[in-house]
């Protein structure tokens, strides 16, 4: 049994901690995770499923790039620069609602993670 346990849809991420408010609005779809911010950093990552641990936790895997604030325009998309970051946890995909503690780069982050509801057909 090598199932995947992953729940497409729209979430809300925003940092536990009161005094540091950031929120990020990722999409999950078959396990792929893409997101931004108001401030235009990007989030691309995986959810794999570990069949091994608990049933309910899967590996969070990704990087978060961040922009330059100055970036030619001149430049093709591809080549613009950013600061990339990688960031890895441990999240149940199934949960409405949930806190966890994410590594991002070098710090460890905590977060509170909210279903907003499922992808269009």
């Amino acid at each position: 049994m090598n199932q995947q346990l992953t729940v497409d849809g729209f979430f809300e991420v925003v940092r536990a901690n009161p005094a540091r408010t950031s929120r990020l609005i990722l999409v999950c779809r078959s396990g792929r995770l893409f997101g931004a911010d108001p401030k235009g950093r990007i989030y691309l990552g995986t959810l794999v499923s570990r069949p091994k641990q608990s049933a309910s936790k899967s590996f969070l895997k990704g990087v978060f790039e961040i922009p330059l604030k100055r970036r030619p325009m001149r430049r093709p998309l591809q080549q613009r620069r950013c600061v990339r970051l990688p960031v890895t946890g441990e999240v149940d995909p199934l949960a409405r609602t949930q806190e966890a503690i994410i590594h991002v780069g070098n710090r460890k982050i905590e977060i509170r993670i909210t279903y907003l509801g499922p992808l269009p057909s």
